[in-house]
């Protein structure tokens, strides 16, 4: 499968990673001699971890797509002009904090499989 991202989209899948994996590891108990036990402690480690991703997702994004306006001396005139910054940091072409949605969904859904 092949990545698409632009500056620092790639934040997108990183983010939640780093969240998820330190979560899953304090929940799983050291000693698991029941599987259903450990299962149900990776599941619930996964779907919280999907939502504190994705709060940290929507305003880390907002904070990188966040209008920038550069300064720059205009050659003709030798005044400082106001120019917008480049493109915004993306994953699949998607901006990065509407991320947060994706991961809450998948939350959602692997939270609805505990009750299944």
């Amino acid at each position: 499968m092949i990545v698409i991202w632009s500056r620092l989209g790639f934040v997108a899948l990183l983010v939640p990673a780093v969240i998820i994996i330190p979560i899953i590891a304090f929940l799983v108990p050291n000693d698991v001699s029941d599987a259903k036990q450990g299962n149900k402690a990776v599941h619930i480690g996964f779907v919280v971890g999907c939502f504190i991703s994705a709060v940290a997702l929507w305003f880390l994004g907002r904070w990188l797509n966040a209008p920038r306006r550069l300064k720059e001396i205009n050659p003709e005139t030798g005044r400082p002009v106001e120019v917008p910054s480049g493109n915004p940091d993306t994953l699949f072409f998607i901006p990065v904090q509407y991320w947060a949605f994706a991961w809450v969904v998948i939350g959602l859904v692997a939270g609805l499989s505990l009750f299944g």
